[in-house]
């Protein structure tokens, strides 16, 4: 799914940007633009991060092991200050 990013909410547009620009191209220098400096990340595959330096470590990790990782959004519905998003990564 291809977002019309004009069309697409602050809230939506940072979800958009944490999958498709960050992890999809382990761009880690966009991690100060998403997450304050002592935010805590919990991992998919276990590990519970804190702070940037950690959770770039994490992208890298992550990104370097999976050859050509990328995902697909295919939807993101807004409800308040929350963005709930469904995925399919591959």
């Amino acid at each position: 799914m291809e977002l019309d990013r004009r069309n697409v909410s602050q809230r939506k547009e940072m979800v958009r940007r944490f999958y498709k620009d960050m992890w999809d191209h382990a761009d880690v220098g966009l991690i100060p633009e998403i997450f304050h400096p002592d935010f805590t990340f919990r991992g998919s595959l276990g590990p519970v991060l804190v702070g940037h330096s950690q959770f770039a470590d994490y992208v890298r990790w992550v990104t370097d092991s999976l050859e050509r990782y990328t995902s697909d959004i295919l939807d993101l519905i807004e409800e308040g200050n929350r963005v709930s998003g469904k995925l399919r990564f591959h």
